[in-house]
C-alpha cells in the first residue's frame, strides 16, 4: 500500500502540471484573441482597404450596376473579424458568381486588383448572335411581338432594339417562358450550332433563310426569301438533309428559278433522311 506521504506527493505533483495545462491553454486562448483582433484591426484600416471599384468591358447602363453588385460583397466582415474590404482578403469568386448570376449579357468576368486600393472587374458581353422574338413569327418585322438577343450557344440574354436590324436571323418558339425569357434557351448549344452551319451552307444554293420558328417537339420551319419554306427537326443529320437538297435541286423535271426553288413550290420537308418530300 502507498503511504499518506507518497500520495500526498502525487498529488501535489499532478496539481502542478494541471495548474501549468491550465496556464499554457489560458495563454494559446490569449494569444488568438489578440492575433485575431489584430487581423480584425489590420483589415479594417484604410491603407489596406480597396475604396474603388473599377469597371471595364461593360455597357454604360450595365457598368453602375455591375459595380454597386460588387460593392455589396465588400461590406461586412468574416466572422465578425475580418474586414471584406481588405485587399488581400476580398471575395473574389463570390464577386463573380454574384454578376454572372445577376446579369445574363455578361459572358464572363475576371476580378483583379489594380492596386491596394483599387478592385479592377473585366467584363466580357455577349456577342448578339441572331434574334429569338415570341409567339408565332410569321413575317419579318415581326407583329405584336417582344424581340429579344441570342447568343450563338442559344441564350436569350437581352431585350432587341425596335425596329430590329436587318443583319441577324430571327428565331420564335420553343421557349416556354413567354413572358420574361431572358436567361433562358433557344434550343440546346448542339442543336443551335447544327442548325446555324445548316443555315450557312444555304447561301452556296441560292437560298437566303429569314426567319425560323421552333416549337415543343423539336419541328423547325425554315421560311426562305420568296416565300418557300423547308421542313427540318432537331437533332437530325443536316448534312444529310443538305445533300438531299442538292440532289432535289439536281432535278431536270424540275423547273428551277433564279432563286434556287420553283415558285410553285410551298415547301421541302428534309425531316426524313434519305426522302425529300415537297408540295
Amino acid at each position: 500500500m502507498h503511504s499518506r506521504k507518497s500520495i500526498l506527493k502525487h498529488s501535489r505533483v499532478y496539481n502542478r502540471k494541471r495548474k501549468r495545462l491550465i496556464g499554457k491553454a489560458v495563454a494559446i486562448i490569449f494569444a488568438v484573441v489578440v492575433i485575431l483582433f489584430s487581423l480584425s484591426f489590420v483589415s479594417g484600416i484604410s491603407a489596406t482597404t480597396i475604396h474603388t471599384v473599377q469597371v471595364v468591358g461593360a455597357d454604360s447602363t450595365d457598368a453602375p450596376l455591375i459595380e454597386k453588385v460588387a460593392r455589396g460583397e465588400l461590406e461586412g466582415k468574416y466572422f465578425h473579424f475580418i474586414s471584406r474590404a481588405n485587399s488581400l482578403f476580398f471575395p473574389k469568386q463570390k464577386i463573380e458568381n454574384d454578376i454572372l448570376n445577376t446579369f445574363p449579357s455578361v459572358e464572363s468576368v475576371k476580378v483583379t486588383r489594380a492596386d491596394v486600393h483599387t478592385l479592377l472587374v473585366k467584363i466580357t458581353e455577349r456577342e448578339p448572335f441572331a434574334f429569338w422574338c415570341t409567339g408565332k413569327v410569321t413575317s419579318l418585322p415581326p407583329q405584336n411581338a417582344k424581340c429579344y438577343l441570342l447568343d450563338k450557344d442559344g441564350l436569350i440574354f437581352a431585350k432587341a432594339s425596335d425596329p430590329l436590324p436587318p443583319n441577324l436571323l430571327t428565331y420564335s418558339g420553343a421557349v416556354e417562358k413567354q413572358t420574361d425569357p431572358i436567361g433562358e434557351h433557344f434550343l440546346t448549344s448542339d442543336d443551335l450550332h447544327n442548325l446555324s452551319a445548316f443555315l450557312e451552307f444555304l447561301g452556296a444554293l441560292h437560298l437566303t433563310p429569314l426567319f425560323i420558328v421552333a416549337d415543343s417537339s423539336g419541328e423547325l420551319e425554315v421560311y426562305i426569301e420568296g416565300g418557300h419554306k423547308l421542313l427540318l427537326r432537331t437533332g437530325m443529320p443536316y448534312d444529310t438533309a443538305l445533300q438531299n437538297l442538292e440532289s432535289l435541286f439536281n432535278d431536270s423535271t424540275l423547273d428551277w428559278g433564279e432563286k434556287g426553288i420553283p415558285a410553285s413550290l410551298e415547301y421541302i420537308d428534309l425531316r426524313f433522311d434519305n426522302k425529300v418530300f415537297y408540295k
